[in-house]
């Protein structure tokens, strides 16, 4: 397998999600046992959030493409959802979107954490 610059290698978790990372995997892991467990609802893997949508420059009419987030997981618990992130480097533009994810989401109650 091929390494990204990170030194990441995309691994397989129990449940046969395909991930980023041997770190992201094993997180995964572990909300599949809470899941079992019951101590969390559900989980979902790589849930796709729009920060701006996509608009025409007035000026030009050229489409500017909208701007995501896809975060590792949403985990539901009992009364409360949560958007959980695994980092190993937290880039320039990943600090950006998840700034725009925490702002656009505030009041949603959502619980953001980054493992």
């Amino acid at each position: 397998m091929t390494r990204n610059k990170y030194g990441n290698r995309k691994t397989y978790c129990l449940s046969k999600h395909k991930h980023d990372s041997k770190k992201e995997a094993g997180h995964c892991n572990v909300l599949l046992a809470m899941e079992q467990s019951g101590e969390i609802i559900s989980y979902e893997n790589q849930p796709r959030y729009e920060l701006q949508p996509m608009f025409r420059n007035p000026h030009t009419g050229k489409a500017v493409r909208a701007i995501t987030y896809t975060a590792d997981f949403v985990v539901y618990h009992n009364g409360m959802t949560e958007i959980i992130d695994v980092k190993g480097v937290q880039t320039d533009a990943f600090k950006l979107r998840w700034k725009m994810l925490q702002y656009k989401n505030r009041e949603k109650g959502y619980k953001f954490s980054i493992v």
